[in-house]
């Protein structure tokens, strides 16, 4: 077994897009840490449920936020949404796209579209349409909006959001329990899989583990106060062109209210992949001299 000094556990904060996918892949890769996300164990259920790939869970964002064709929202079929062929009888000139800006017609030929007649349709502001008598139009949706299907996304958002109000920290629980259980020497993990049977402690060295996925107070907390049998290394990315949170979500929105301070290292991305990895590689070895100490701040 490992001491506690000889586990370090990276906790990476930020917006989404700010690089914190980025920084655990140099870890797993340079620094040869496991990777073990709070919410690895609620994807992992998700996908059980709805069947949902491991590309739609852990992959890009793209697929974690197109909706699921299996699962439309009653939205779709309440305002008489139906797949769109056009035979003809419409004139592509006619539709006023507004993502191609004032005076933008036509639908992009790649994207498959469904149309929805009515007035007054909730969350059609990008989408295009074509205009009717007496103030109605016909809206194309671009299939997969997640605003008409359901999307892993919202699934996880829900679902982690719903046992977090039951008790707050239970998915920094979760996870730090994964974590300790690799510093005892007998499993190996897989985000799709989770624990199994193995040996992952390496015979010289220590330990490294991380969690892309800190979003929260509370997650600081969980980490902090149970920091005796691990250290953690709290590091928050900011990046340009995104200082406010892309989502009106609470795991992106209470970020705002955690100050720089609460955190042993603030990282900018606004280079390189290759500087922001000097970045990280730089903190590590920072971390590993033994005169080194991890702020024990609790956050407010």
């Amino acid at each position: 077994m490992l001491e506690g000094s000889n586990h370090y556990i990276f906790l990476i904060s930020g917006f989404s897009k700010t690089g914190k996918d980025t920084i655990a892949n140099r870890l797993t890769s340079h620094w040869d840490a496991v990777q073990i996300n709070l919410v690895d164990s609620a994807k992992r259920h998700v996908m059980d449920i709805y069947g949902f790939t491991s590309q739609q869970v852990f992959g890009p964002s793209e697929f974690r936020n197109a909706g699921d064709l299996r699962y439309p929202k009653p939205i779709l079929y309440s305002n008489g949404c139906v797949p769109f062929h056009n035979d003809g009888s419409i004139n592509q000139d006619d539709i006023i796209d507004r993502s191609k800006g004032a005076g933008g017609n036509g639908l992009d030929p790649s994207i498959k579209y469904w149309t929805c007649e009515g007035r007054g349709l909730p969350h059609t502001d990008e989408f295009p349409y074509l205009p009717q008598k007496l103030g109605s139009a016909s809206y194309f949706i671009p299939e997969r909006s997640p605003e008409y299907w359901l999307s892993p996304r919202e699934v996880l958002q829900k679902y982690c959001g719903l046992l977090d109000d039951l008790h707050p920290g239970t998915w920094a629980k979760k996870s730090r329990v994964d974590h300790l259980e690799l510093r005892k020497g007998s499993h190996v993990y897989s985000k799709e899989e989770g624990l199994k049977p193995g040996t992952t402690v390496p015979v010289n060295g220590p330990l490294f583990t991380c969690a892309s996925d800190i979003r929260k107070k509370h997650d600081i907390r969980a980490f902090r106060e149970n920091a005796k049998t691990f250290t953690p290394v709290f590091i928050r990315v900011k990046r340009p062109g995104i200082e406010t949170p892309p989502f009106d979500h609470p795991s992106e929105t209470e970020q705002t209210t955690i100050n720089d301070d609460l955190f042993d290292f603030v990282v900018n991305n606004d280079g390189t992949i290759e500087q922001l990895n000097e970045q990280i590689d730089k903190i590590v070895e920072i971390v590993r001299h033994p005169k080194w100490t991890h702020i024990q701040t609790l956050p407010t």
